[in-house]
Formats: C-alpha cells, structure tokens, sequence
C-alpha cells in the first residue's frame, strides 16, 4: 500500500501520521525512507531495521508478523516491553509516551499491504484489551 492509498483508504491513520510529525519525523510521500523518522531512528530502528525489515529483532515490514495482532497488544508490547526465552525487548514506558507509541504503531502500518492491514483490524476487533490508539 503506497502512502497515497492510506491518505485514500486510511485517513483517520494519514491524519494521525501528520499530526505527530513532528514527534515521528515521517517524511510523507516514501514507504522505504531513507532516513527512518526520528523516535523510530532513535528507539527501534538499531534492532528492528531502518525500514522495519528486522535485523537484531524481528522485521515490523510486511515481511514479519506484527500485523498479526491488534494496536493494542502492539503498544503494550512497546510500552511494557517483551521478555521471553527468543525475546529481549525493553519496555520504553518511561521513554515514549502513548501518543507516541501510537506514533509507531501508524508507522510500521504504512509498511503492510491491503490484506494485511485488513487483517489486523479484524485481529483489533476480537482484542479484548482497552483501546490504546483511537481510529
């Protein structure tokens, strides 16, 4: 999905994305950035790839498997953090705040195609947790 299509299909996200520019630094108009935007630089792009295609930790493009679950299991991943026997995510609570969070979140959706979008609205629809980030 290119950047016009969510301006097109998405514009509760696109609207979302101009408001914080600011805050995330996105340069509207390129999926593949040549400079990931600044709190995505800052706090995730060393372990997660500067396009989101993974690298340390698992890609947040279309090629990985974020889009698999809702905003909201998303951004508690990010505020709290993931600890497992394959995962050393730090939480970044005290570092980004849930505008913030949302933020990223919007972000790593211009990578996803259509059906993958598509999907993981239906995934935020069965998610039982409060709604982080308001569409």
């Amino acid at each position: 999905m290119s950047v016009r299509d969510i301006f097109r299909k998405r514009p509760v996200i696109a609207l979302f994305l101009v408001a914080l520019y600011p805050s995330i630094g996105w340069a509207a108009g390129r999926e593949k950035l040549e400079e990931p935007p600044g709190l995505y630089a800052e706090h995730c792009a060393s372990c997660h790839g500067k396009n989101g295609e993974g690298g340390k930790a698992s890609p947040l493009d279309s090629t990985g498997h974020a889009w698999h679950h809702p905003d909201g299991q998303i951004f508690l991943w990010i505020r709290n953090g993931r600890y497992g026997p394959a995962q050393r995510m730090p939480g970044f609570e005290n570092n980004l705040a849930p505008r913030e969070i949302c933020g990223l979140i919007a972000l790593m959706k211009v990578w996803w195609n259509a059906d993958q979008l598509e999907s993981q609205r239906k995934a935020g629809e069965s998610f039982s947790g409060q709604i982080f980030c308001r569409k």
